[in-house]
C-alpha cells in the first residue's frame, strides 16, 4: 500500500533526522566558534560526507534552534552564511533545503582549501623550509 510506505519512509526520515541533530547538538558546543559558525561547519561537512544530499530538505530555522536549545537568531545567521555560499536554498513555503548543485559547491571549496594550502606552504618555503622538511614536521604532529 502507498500510503503506508510513504509513512515508513516518513518515520525513517525522522529517525535519520533525530539522529542528525544529536550529533550535531553535541558538536555545538562553547568553544573557539561561534555556535552560528559551528552549525555552518557542520552542515558543509554533512554535505561535503554526502550524508545530507542535494535538494534534501534540513529543519526549519525555527526547529532547529529548538532541537539545539539556541537562539534562533543564531541559526538563522548559520542559514544565512550557507545561502551565500550557495550550500543551501530556501524556497518559500516550502523549507529549506541543501542546493540541487552542491557538488559543484563542495568542489569549489576544496579549491578555495588548497589554494590556503598552497600558499601556506608559499610561507614556509619563504622562511627557509623545504617541502621535504614541511612534510616531514607535519608527519610529526600527526598532521599527515
Amino acid at each position: 500500500n502507498g500510503k503506508n510506505n510513504t509513512i515508513k519512509i516518513n518515520i525513517l526520515f525522522l529517525d535519520f533526522l533525530n539522529d542528525w541533530l544529536k550529533v550535531i547538538k553535541k558538536t555545538i558546543e562553547p568553544s573557539t566558534y561561534n555556535s552560528y559558525e559551528q552549525i555552518v561547519n557542520e552542515i558543509e561537512r554533512y554535505v561535503a560526507l554526502k550524508i545530507l544530499k542535494p535538494s534534501e530538505q534540513i529543519p526549519s530555522i525555527r526547529d532547529l534552534a529548538l532541537k539545539l536549545g539556541i537562539n534562533p537568531n543564531t541559526v538563522k545567521k548559520a542559514y544565512s552564511i550557507l545561502e551565500t555560499k550557495g550550500v543551501i536554498q530556501t524556497i518559500s513555503t516550502k523549507g529549506t533545503f541543501i542546493a540541487p548543485e552542491i557538488n559543484q559547491v563542495v568542489e569549489n571549496k576544496k579549491i578555495e582549501i588548497e589554494k590556503t594550502i598552497i600558499n601556506c606552504i608559499k610561507e614556509l618555503e619563504n622562511l627557509g623550509l623545504n617541502k621535504k622538511e614541511i612534510k616531514e614536521d607535519l608527519i610529526k604532529r600527526g598532521i599527515l
